[in-house]
């Protein structure tokens, strides 16, 4: 008996490559699809870590040149301060992200946002010290709310590269 040469692959092989090939492209674009969620919330939490520094900076320098306290905050609402020379600054939220509104003069109005999630605004004055607290949450979908986060300023003059002689 003579044995003839194969030339092709039967049906069976060619349906065991087929699921076998199936199976590593659904793994590799659940893979893709997890990588890509991930980088998105990455970017979202760096995102609200350098609004959250850009927030802590404005409000440390706006405490520092205080001349005054406009209106003491209540439990979430919003805190106003007078820099002198008609200069007005609020901070509140709105929306669920934090805003800086600067007036000069009682007229032209600027608006800084901070997207900074957060549910509520707190600010505790105690002497000079003036503690800013915001309760926080992150995407509904995303994470569960994260912890308030506290800034901490001290009004009047910037303290921070004064000498020993400067400070007494």
């Amino acid at each position: 008996m003579r044995r003839r040469s194969r030339r092709g692959a039967s049906l069976i092989e060619m349906l065991v490559a087929m699921l076998l090939l199936s199976a590593v492209l659904t793994m590799g674009m659940t893979l893709l699809n997890t990588l890509f969620r991930l980088e998105a919330v990455a970017r979202e939490r760096a995102e609200a870590r350098a609004a959250t520094a850009r927030l802590a900076r404005a409000f440390r320098r706006d405490v520092r040149q205080a001349v005054g306290i406009l209106k003491s905050p209540a439990e979430g609402e919003a805190i106003g301060l007078d820099l002198g020379a008609g200069r007005t600054v609020t901070y509140r939220i709105r929306s669920g992200i934090a805003e800086r509104v600067e007036q000069v003069g009682g007229g032209a109005e600027r608006v800084e946002r901070y997207r900074v999630p957060a549910r509520g605004l707190t600010v505790r004055v105690d002497g000079r010290t003036m503690r800013m607290r915001l309760d926080r949450r992150m995407a509904a979908t995303r994470t569960r709310a994260g912890d308030p986060l506290e800034i901490t300023a001290i009004r009047g003059a910037d303290r921070r590269f004064a000498t020993r002689e400067e400070e007494l």
